[in-house]
């Protein structure tokens, strides 16, 4: 992936949440999440459901609801188009800010917002492997809120519900929607 110069502009408006990294006095976590992306390939109105998968990191200063998330997510999925079998992928990374609110000791909201950077491609099915046929990048931004549900004083179950928005993909000659809406589930390991 490509990263744009502006996105390493932007970088130093989270460096004050980068300072509360050291382990003693932070809280910190690790968020697993599955599920699809919806509509699916850009623009694609007959393809399967696609699959995701999204990696994010959490930190926050001890004893602070609010904190900076980093994060990555990838997306498979398949269609058929004039007899041909097509597969297409989407790659994310994100950067924002986010704020949690506990209820109780057992269940947790965490919101957040910011800027994402995706890439999309399409491939055809070939003889041997998969040919690629075209692709693009995207710039925009994000805002997602989640309910987790502890477990144990390390793990917790929940639901993320995610929007993302950006510069249209252009491929194969037509411009294509970067507006992505997911219902994700997973794991957030606090340490």
């Amino acid at each position: 992936m490509r990263l744009p110069l502006h996105w390493l502009l932007a970088l130093p408006l989270f460096l004050p949440a980068c300072k509360s990294m050291h382990s003693d006095d932070a809280d910190q976590s690790l968020i697993l999440l599955g599920g699809e992306i919806s509509p699916g390939p850009p623009g694609w109105h007959n393809s399967n459901p696609a699959g995701a998968g999204q990696v994010a990191f959490t930190f926050r200063g001890h004893g602070s609801s609010t904190g900076a998330e980093i994060g990555m997510q990838l997306g498979f999925g398949n269609t058929q188009e004039a007899g041909l079998d097509r597969s297409f992928s989407i790659g994310e990374v994100f950067i924002g800010p986010f704020k949690e609110w506990q209820f109780g000791s057992r269940v947790s909201l965490l919101a957040g917002a910011g800027l994402r950077y995706a890439e999309a491609e399409t491939d055809v099915a070939g003889l041997y492997a998969d040919r690629r046929v075209d692709g693009d990048d995207s710039t925009g931004v994000y805002a997602h809120v989640g309910l987790y549900f502890r477990v144990t004083q390390a793990m917790s179950l929940g639901a993320d519900v995610r929007w993302a928005d950006g510069w249209n993909y252009h491929i194969e000659g037509a411009s294509h929607d970067a507006r992505l809406t997911q219902i994700l589930y997973g794991l957030r390991f606090g340490f």
